[in-house]
């Protein structure tokens, strides 16, 4: 699980350097058409792992039906 969450930071930083590159190049307006949802689901599952111990099976399925 350690590693899966060395995975979600590593991406989120990826992620963050790259967008930085392209807003400096082309400006704001390619933010929504390139990345969407994407830093926001690294930080969402870093949130969502740390609520539930790294359970993934909670994660995956909610606490109601894990």
């Amino acid at each position: 699980m350690t590693l899966f969450r060395i995975f979600l930071v590593a991406t989120l930083g990826v992620i963050t350097v790259y967008t930085g590159v392209v807003v400096a190049n082309h400006g704001l307006n390619l933010f929504p058409a390139f990345f969407g949802g994407m830093p926001f689901l690294c930080i969402y599952l870093l949130y969502l792992l740390s609520r539930t111990g790294g359970d993934m099976r909670r994660v995956l399925l909610g606490d109601a039906r894990a």
